[in-house]
């Protein structure tokens, strides 16, 4: 079993690493807004029988960055989160083992020093 410390070094890079996949959501979700834009313009502006002058190309990609964003918020984001409550919950469990230890480590001393003691009398 790992160490409450590993633990919450593990941890402290979840943080971090969610914290990039949210500005990336960001990037991504701004890439979306701007493609969109641009097809409403090119839509507005160049048609040829009631289809966009692209033929829809413009509108399959930001179809895809759209389902990319989607993706990072509904699915990568939360498996981080998770694993995040995962290490949290690995971390109590790691402190309160290292505690347990603790003490019984210093119950044996006071016993190896009371049994010292009792030898000398």
């Amino acid at each position: 079993m790992a160490t409450s410390s590993q633990l919450k070094a593990e941890r402290s890079r979840y943080y971090v690493f969610r914290e990039q996949v949210n500005t990336l959501a960001t990037k991504v979700l701004e890439s979306y807004n701007q493609y969109y834009s641009v097809h409403n313009k090119i839509k507005e502006a160049y048609t040829i029988d009631g289809e966009s002058g692209d033929k829809g190309a413009i509108k399959k990609s930001y179809e895809q960055v759209k389902q990319n964003y989607d993706t990072l918020i509904n699915n990568t984001l939360p498996a981080i989160n998770n694993k995040i409550d995962s290490l949290s919950a690995q971390i109590r469990a790691a402190e309160q083992k290292e505690e347990e230890e603790e003490k019984r480590a210093e119950e044996e001393a006071a016993r190896q020093r009371a049994s010292e003691m009792l030898e000398r009398i």
